[in-house]
């Protein structure tokens, strides 16, 4: 049951509990209320009104003040359940204000004809005061200044002023740099007290929400036109001014005095006797949850101290000029804040001039507190820019030690470009690297013009940004990955009201992916650009709790991922209809990221042999969506006790399983507008199986994300083979997870690890060879009696005696098993299996192997392709032959995008036996890379057969891959059909031919 109005119900809605209570403020007048019921022939009713289809399955009520009940009756055969939800209506705002009535102004500019001040407080917006002179901005005091004053009945503690101006209509209009407002208050009309400087004139919320951040003792109230632009003069007048004081007799919150400890000589200095100063500062302060505040002066509104608790205690990055807000951290005294933009608010630093000390003056009582320093905010790249952020930095490291230092990028082409952000990280050394998306307006990724549905987890992880990112930053500064540094993003916060599972999906694969650093953008209270947090009355709507529970949940699981560094991100693909047809969805494919099928040897390090998916929800016609697998392991230099204390285990291993079955709003669904959508956890539910492959001694641990508790998991055991008779076991655990929740495990030592000689081991066609495998128990215990008995498949022949006993491993201890195989007559790339099984536990671990020619390798001229872009970049078909395998032929993509199928016909200069054609993708991003193909061989580079001498799936990934192909002829046309990342251009680095 859902009432759109209302933030939550008290006890959470449960279907077995049939009383509830909620409490709606002065300005709700109406509550929408949709039952949702499940199964045939279930009616329901809102206080005997059926919902109207016509209105999204709703039922409106009126609400009066004091009491009102509401009877939501359900019908379903034989019986009759009733629902009662008393709504106690209040006239006050949130925070308990009431509307101050007997308002009126005064103003020494007076009022144009027929637009008297008295328009102000008439309670018709289609009456309005202005000025007899002309409009001019200045201080109050001044002549001819545009400034009126409200006169209360009585002196209040005054708290909040609302109401609605006339200003030209235009997007992001007025600007609050130019056309803004001042605010002074005033006991006795003599002596002035300036609550605000900065007060907005925009109304994206057809409202004028002034909230002053502290209370004041006020019968006056004195607002001017502190700044304006051209534009203001052509239409500009006060429709309705309100005032909000605390009820007479009611005491303010209480404000806290700077704490003791606010000095920098009890800021945390970091040692890097462990792990890096980047990673050490998050094990100190924990997992990052932020966001962009408003500073002093500017009547936007911060979260006060219950709001500060309920959204996880974020760390407050101030972005207004003077860079603090004294009102913030004395209702909150314990939270750390930061400031974004810095030093001066500019988005770039190389104007910023020589690094110099910037926190205000104001602030300097919580300098210990300062944990954020961003510099600058989206700025252009270029080599300047990043020796200017050099200078910056290391001045920041010094003198803020205590400070997470950083800038913040947006989707930008020439930041996402792979060298280019290598060359910022290890020449600027950030201890973190952000960006920001607006997932439901600009950036189109739940936006009108983004992906399906089904299409989301795809979409995240293959943004430039979010890509190159995580692997610059998994990279580290040493581009070893012995020193990894922070990685994170904004989320949106005002940009659109999502489904629940839309905004659980996005905080969890960023979390899945390796983030440690997460801020919302913005977090104010009905300022200019306001967010779907707060109503009217400031009160929380649902997206506000939806938000707050994301949030309490990721930081519970951010004091296990700080000790862990990102290995990899596993994507089981789900399927979605397309014109009545079942389609894979798309996976995402890249650094370190690949589907399930093509991570198996990942999954085995992690005790994960397979993955079953069930749609337990109502969406997606009833077919599995995606679920991606994060795996982390303990971040280099982090000591045996350090991971101890958070794990009971020196050397852990945790995956982090995410359900990417989501659920859209319809759009629009902004700001205060009621969000439509199906995308509610219990809608958007999937079942997942792991199926499990045990580490010996090692016990499954699953992080509880309401207590932040650990407990250990039971594991079910199953008789497999047929009628369960076999003695083998099948151990697997099952879990339920809401579209975009997460659930995280980790193991309390590691997995067996498995590593061949080579990778791939090539073998001659025709001959036989020896894969090298060895096998190491890294954990702390000794093995269960370990068995290997390989499969291979159709063209290769595993000599010897199979099965092999290997018996238990001590631990740290060694084994290498060769395994005779013989090549058929196969050329190209073959998986095999290697059947490990620690007593009756099986093991998903596998090898590849490579059938080549012993003839001579060919490189192939190219003759001739569908496109190829020439224009926008060097992306000629003849870098396929150049043997530099940093060029790559790119198909069209400047003037136009011609999609799949592509072709290329190469001509290997006379007639040759053919064995393989070896393809090695682009090596510097995982764009284009081809997924299915056929090869058609000729004599004729005009005329090829129906029939392809080979065709199927390549690997994703960016090594080579080998093709068998076995057929004479002298030109080659290689054709793909689909991209591993789903977009419509195909890019290859190099072709050679192996000839017999």
């Amino acid at each position: 049951m859902i009432l759109d109005q209302i933030g939550r119900l008290d006890p959470a809605f449960d279907p077995d509990i049939t009383e509830y209570t909620a409490t709606a403020y002065r300005s709700l007048e109406t509550v929408t209320v949709r039952p949702i019921t499940t199964g045939d022939g279930v009616t329901v009713t809102v206080d005997g009104s059926a919902p109207d289809p016509e209105a999204h399955d709703r039922v409106a009520v009126d609400l009066e003040l004091g009491e009102n009940i509401l009877d939501i009756t359900v019908e379903n055969g034989d019986r009759t359940s009733v629902y009662t939800v008393t709504i106690t209506k209040v006239d006050t705002d949130f925070r308990g204000r009431e509307l101050v009535t007997g308002l009126t102004a005064t103003s020494p500019v007076g009022e144009a004809e027929g637009r008297p001040l008295t328009a102000m407080f008439d309670g018709d917006e289609k009456t309005s005061w202005h000025p007899a002179e002309p409009l001019t901005a200045g201080e109050p005091d001044e002549d001819g200044v545009t400034t009126f004053t409200v006169h209360l009945p009585e002196v209040r503690t005054v708290g909040r002023v609302a109401g609605h101006v006339l200003t030209p209509e235009g997007q992001w209009y007025p600007s609050e740099w130019e056309s803004y407002l001042s605010i002074d208050v005033s006991e006795d009309g003599d002596t002035w007290e300036r609550a605000a400087h900065h007060a907005t004139l925009r109304q994206d919320q057809d409202i004028l929400y002034w909230e002053l951040g502290d209370y004041y003792a006020a019968r006056h109230v004195r607002i001017t036109l502190a700044g304006k632009d051209d534009r203001l003069h052509e239409e500009f007048g006060v429709q309705e001014i309100q005032v909000f004081a605390l009820p007479v007799g009611a005491e303010p919150p209480p404000r806290h005095e700077p704490p003791a400890d606010g000095g920098q000589e009890f800021a945390y200095v970091p040692t890097e006797e462990s792990v890096n100063r980047a990673q050490e500062l998050v094990l100190a302060h924990g997992l990052v949850i932020a966001q962009w505040a408003t500073s002093d002066g500017y009547a936007a509104g911060s979260l006060d101290a219950r709001e500060f608790e309920d959204f996880a205690e974020p760390t407050a990055q101030f972005y207004d000029p003077d860079f603090g807000n004294r009102d913030f951290m004395a209702c909150s005294p314990t939270a750390t804040w930061g400031i974004a933009k810095a030093p001066a608010g500019g988005n770039g630093i190389q104007d910023a001039g020589e690094p110099h000390e910037y926190i205000p003056e104001a602030m300097e009582a919580y300098r210990s507190r300062f944990i954020d320093a961003q510099y600058g905010d989206e700025g252009p790249y270029s080599s300047e820019e990043v020796e200017a952020f050099a200078r910056w930095f290391e001045f920041s490291r010094e003198t803020y030690p205590q400070a997470i230092t950083h800038s913040n990028q947006n989707n930008d082409p020439t930041w996402a470009e792979l060298e280019n952000f290598r060359h910022y990280v290890r020449t600027a050394r950030p201890d973190l690297v952000s960006f920001d998306h607006y997932y439901w307006g600009g950036g189109d990724v739940f936006g009108s013009h983004g992906p399906a549905a089904w299409d989301a987890t795809n979409h995240l992880l293959g943004l430039a940004a979010w890509r190159t990112q995580r692997q610059v930053a998994l990279e580290g500064l040493t581009g070893d990955g012995s020193e990894p540094i922070l990685f994170g993003q904004y989320l949106d916060a005002f940009d659109h009201n999502g489904s629940q599972s839309q905004k659980a999906l996005v905080t969890s694969l960023s979390l899945a992916s390796g983030m440690k650093w997460l801020s919302l953008f913005r977090m104010e209270i009905n300022r200019y650009d306001g967010n779907s947090y707060f109503d009217l009355d400031g009160a929380p709507t649902r997206a506000y709790w939806e938000t707050c529970d994301i949030l309490h949940r990721a930081r519970k699981l951010g004091t296990y991922l700080a000790p862990l560094t990102n290995d990899w991100v596993a994507v089981q693909p789900g399927s979605h209809l397309e014109d009545g047809k079942t389609i894979t969805n798309t996976v995402p494919r890249g650094y370190r990221t690949d589907s399930i099928e093509e991570s198996l040897p990942t999954l085995s390090e992690y005790g994960i042999s397979r993955i079953e998916v069930t749609n337990t929800g109502t969406v997606n016609d009833g077919l599995p969506g995606d679920v991606a697998i994060g795996f982390f392991t303990p971040l280099p230099g982090l000591t045996g006790a350090q991971a101890e204390e958070v794990f009971g285990a020196e050397d852990p291993r945790a995956f982090m399983v995410v359900n990417g079955l989501i659920g859209t709003a319809e759009l629009p669904s902004t700001k205060k507008l009621v969000r439509y959508d199906e995308g509610q956890y219990w809608q958007t539910e999937q079942q997942v199986r792991l199926v499990l492959a045990p580490p010996q001694g090692a016990e499954l641990m699953r992080v509880d994300q309401t207590t932040g508790e650990a407990e250990a998991v039971e594991i079910t055991r199953t008789p497999v083979g047929e009628n369960g008779t076999d003695h083998e076991l099948e151990h697997s655990i099952t879990a339920r997870i809401g579209g975009g929740r997460s659930e995280l495990y980790y193991w309390t030592a590691p997995a067996l690890t498995v590593q061949a000689a080579e990778d791939p081991t090539v073998i001659e066609v025709g001959s036989r060879g020896t894969a090298a495998v060895t096998l190491t128990n890294t954990s702390g215990s000794r093995t269960k009696p370990i068995t290997i008995d390989p499969t291979v498949p159709e063209g290769w022949a595993l000599h010897g005696s199979w099965p092999q006993r290997i018996g238990a491993l001590t631990p740290g201890e060694s084994v290498t098993v060769d395994l005779e195989l013989q090549n058929q007559g196969l050329s190209g790339d073959a998986v095999i299996d290697l059947g490990l099984r620690f007593h009756n536990v099986r093991s998903s671990a596998a090898i590849r192997v490579r059938g080549e020619c012993a003839g001579t390798r060919i490189v192939p001229t190219p003759i001739a392709a569908d496109s190829e872009e020439t224009v926008a970049e060097d992306g000629a078909m003849g870098n396929v032959a150049d043997e530099d395998p940093s060029t790559f032929w790119h198909t069209q993509w400047h003037s136009s995008s011609p999609g799949y199928p592509h072709w290329i016909v190469l001509d290997l200069g006379s007639e040759q036996d053919i064995c393989s054609l070896v393809c090695l993708p682009r090596q510097d991003a995982a764009v284009g890379q081809v997924k299915d193909y056929a090869v058609y061989v000729s004599d004729d580079p005009e005329s090829f057969p129906q029939e392809p001498a080979a065709a199927g799936t390549l690997a994703s990934g960016q090594e080579e891959k080998a093709i068998g192909v076995q057929v004479r002829g002298r030109y080659l046309r290689f054709e793909g059909s689909s991209a591993w990342d789903g977009k419509p251009f195909m890019v290859v680095a190099s072709l050679t031919v192996h000839v017999s």
